[in-house]
């Protein structure tokens, strides 16, 4: 059979499933997803890691290691048209054979890859090992891999479903040699030791994929000195993860989290996730020259207007308008999933927000002060959309610093004005 199934694992009987692939030098893919739709997956070669990719910034982890093995190459390479199995695996071993990069430096970016994204999914299964059975942080060789499965899940019910595939590889078109696979056992203690590290410093509910933001930067200012707080504001600029940092700074991700964790305690600063980065190599320069041409001649001065930004599990709403807005020039997005709210706004920064009061998981007020702790979205007009009449909501709305209150129904020409009012002072106000 060359597909096999497993439904309804824990973290620690998938990743015993992975180590049983490894002792019966399985060759092929691996593949984990979890309940949220998030997948991992492991290629291997007669039991040894060929390649690990996954998680939340796949294309950022690989832009990250690249800088710190190999800051002498270009992150950029053509890839064929075909779709790829494996594009970031392709594009390393198409690095590796332009720039005749030395074997060991690529094995070392294979090592961590295979070790990030263990780590990740040890994170994800948020074990609570024993103080008993609890090793030393420093005590991280010869650990045993059998300490992993005496360890007792904390309280979480994530369920991955596992799915292996015998013969599948990363690509067809660039393979890296046999000597920069990775022994699992080796890498899966190695992460292990980290993620206890972790565990013991108190941040297990922290991801080292976060990225730090300043909601409070006045209270920070107070809190240290002029220069300290104006090297820290350059450091956290919104898009750069503690592990960016780490690798900015020539340090760990463990110390750079410890450094920043008193000020995230406080409030001053939040860790959040925000999408992956494009994947450079997946278009040519040739192709971007020609896409540049062929859309140049439609952009006109005016051109583009502001962005609309619609937060409403209703699709008949997102649809009404989109409708309105696009007829009137303006670009727009909608977001139907609340839990996907942030990455979405971050990555499209919108000039305006229209955000429903009442939907699953997270409400309207909820989101709004998430948004308002944002230091990008500080100055953001958010209207709250609404099928409810009353004083307390609308006091409540401002609370959590709405801009506007809009009643449902409404009509094109309410809407209209209401976006002319707060786009029109906000372009002033940048003027």
């Amino acid at each position: 059979m060359s597909r096999i199934a497993f439904e309804n694992l824990s973290a620690s009987g998938a990743l015993e499933q992975l180590l049983d692939c490894s002792q019966s030098q399985f060759t092929g893919r691996l593949t984990l997803r979890d309940r949220r739709d998030r997948q991992w997956q492991f290629y291997l070669g007669l039991g040894r890691i060929v390649w690990a990719t996954g998680g939340v910034h796949p294309h950022r982890r690989l832009r990250r290691l690249l800088a710190r093995y190999c800051p002498q190459t270009q992150a950029t390479a053509p890839l064929s048209q075909k779709r790829v199995e494996c594009g970031d695996y392709q594009l390393l071993a198409m690095i590796a054979r332009r720039d005749r990069i030395p074997l060991s430096q690529i094995r070392a970016i294979v090592a961590r890859v295979v070790v990030e994204v263990l780590f990740d999914l040890l994170q994800q299964g948020h074990w609570t090992q024993p103080a008993s059975s609890a090793p030393s942080p420093a005590s991280d060789e010869d650990m045993p891999t059998l300490l992993l499965f005496s360890q007792t899940p904390a309280e979480s019910s994530n369920q991955f479903c596992l799915h292996l595939e015998k013969g599948v590889r990363p690509s067809k078109q660039a393979i890296l040699p046999a000597n920069c696979f990775i022994n699992l056992p080796e890498a899966l203690n190695q992460a292990q030791k980290l993620w206890t590290n972790w565990q013991q410093a108190g941040l297990q509910d922290i991801s080292p994929d976060a990225v730090p933001q300043l909601v409070k930067p006045q209270l920070l200012r107070r809190q240290m000195s002029k220069a300290s707080y104006k090297n820290l504001v350059t450091l956290i600029d919104g898009q750069r993860t503690l592990r960016d940092l780490a690798v900015l700074l020539k340090s760990q991700p463990l110390k750079v989290t410890l450094s920043l964790f008193p000020y995230i305690r406080q409030g001053t600063i939040e860790s959040i996730i925000i999408p992956d980065i494009p994947f450079y190599g997946a278009t040519s320069t040739a192709q971007l020259k020609g896409q540049k041409k062929k859309i140049a001649p439609s952009l006109s001065p005016s051109q583009p207007k502001q962005l609309i930004a619609c937060i409403d599990d209703s699709p008949q709403i997102c649809s009404a308008l989109h409708r309105i807005f696009t007829k009137a020039g303006y670009r727009f997005i909608s977001v139907q999933d609340s839990t996907f709210a942030l990455p979405a706004l971050l990555e499209s920064k919108p000039d305006l927000i229209f955000l429903d009061l009442v939907m699953p998981i997270a409400n309207g007020y909820e989101l709004c002060t998430q948004i308002r702790r944002i230091s990008c979205f500080q100055s953001t007009p958010i209207v709250i959309l609404t099928g409810r009449e009353g004083i307390i909501d609308r006091v409540r709305a401002k609370m959590v610093g709405a801009s506007d209150y809009l009643r449902k129904p409404f009509n094109a020409q309410h809407l209209l004005e209401i976006v002319e009012r707060y786009l029109v002072a906000k372009s002033s106000f940048r003027d």
